[in-house]
């Protein structure tokens, strides 16, 4: 069971269980959107990569996603024709598969949680933004501390044998 509980992965689940409930907190007390910042969590550890380039490719993906999504809000507005969404959003969905042609932007699914974090927030820009850099430092945060519980605790015991 200490395996289980203790392990590498359980050490993660103690690690977020306690940021979660911070950031929650952190949220309530300053208005901030919490689901868009486990939204940039989910893409900071759904991109594969670690510390500064997980970072960077979760932020890039998602600034990336929230930006095409305004420009989809926008173009929306001012095309009066009632089927000029649906043209936006197959553009909008054909460019974010494309971009993925850049290296830095090849993390689709980060660009498609961007834009919906964006819809889904009725594109308040500067609710979206701040909650989601956040968001992906959080998911940061919390795989270093996972990650520096289990080597304590690793460690630790290693020594006492």
């Amino acid at each position: 069971m200490k395996k289980i509980l203790l392990g590498s992965m359980g050490c993660l689940a103690i690690s977020m269980a306690f940021y979660a409930g911070l950031w929650t907190w952190l949220c309530k007390e300053t208005g901030m959107l919490s689901w868009i910042g486990f939204a940039g969590c989910t893409t900071y550890f759904a991109c594969g990569k670690s510390n500064l380039q997980g970072i960077g490719a979760a932020l890039i993906s998602n600034v990336s996603g929230v930006m095409w999504a305004l420009i989809s809000i926008v173009l929306g507005k001012i095309w009066s024709w009632s089927y000029g969404t649906v043209f936006v959003c197959a553009f909008i969905s054909y460019m974010i598969i494309m971009q993925a042609k850049i290296e830095v932007l090849k993390f689709i699914p980060g660009a498609y949680i961007g834009c919906f974090v964006t819809f889904a927030a009725e594109g308040e820009w500067q609710k979206i933004f701040p909650a989601v850099v956040l968001g992906v430092l959080l998911g940061w945060i919390t795989d270093n501390t996972g990650n520096r519980l289990y080597r304590q605790i690793h460690t630790a015991e290693t020594e006492e044998l």
